[in-house]
């Protein structure tokens, strides 16, 4: 009882944060940060689980510092679902990279991992609430289908994108896509 409760409960939060985040009213501390702090912090908070799950997970920085401006904890907040998702749906011995690329007057954030892919039939509707791809290795014990629909409504919150896309010859990849931001003068 205490288990679905819980799960009940962080159901409740994750409608709250998305219908707040859609309707322009999710209180956002935006500031001027480097993407790519966020993108470590994640790998190392995502290590620990990874090496659990037999699987490496990493980063690639291209073009640091990678400036935008967002809410420092909604953004870990993203690229944190991405890499659980990720984590989830990579085989035993895969591997999960979290990106940080410099694209023209954007920064793009983006989780990629070597797992089975998203059926193409499927790619269209995964950013929909409550919406779960049958998973392809059974680790999605407990998902409310809500994580994707969260990272969309929070990209948009803070001026950004949010897209999904498959990578030859197999995997998925997440892409969060925020503007650039000025960092004020020292």
């Amino acid at each position: 009882i205490r288990g679905q409760s819980q799960l009940l409960s962080r159901i409740v939060d994750d409608l709250r944060t998305v219908s707040l985040a859609e309707a322009g009213r999710l209180p956002l501390e935006l500031t001027v940060l480097d993407a790519a702090e966020v993108v470590r912090d994640t790998v190392a908070n995502f290590g620990p689980a990874a090496e659990l799950a037999g699987l490496q997970v990493g980063a690639v920085l291209e073009g640091e510092p990678l400036h935008v401006r967002a809410d420092r904890e909604r953004l870990g907040q993203m690229l944190g679902a991405l890499a659980d998702n990720a984590l989830r749906h990579t085989p035993e011995g895969g591997q999960v990279v979290i990106e940080g690329l410099h694209r023209g007057r954007s920064v793009e954030l983006a989780v990629r991992d070597d797992g089975p892919g998203i059926p193409p039939a499927d790619l269209p509707n995964v950013f929909e609430r409550f919406y779960r791809v049958e998973p392809a290795n059974g680790r999605m014990p407990g998902t409310s289908g809500l994580g994707l629909s969260i990272v969309q409504a929070l990209a948009f919150a803070q001026g950004g994108t949010a897209a999904a896309s498959n990578v030859e010859p197999h995997g998925a990849r997440f892409a969060v896509v925020l503007p650039t931001a000025t960092p004020p003068s020292a």
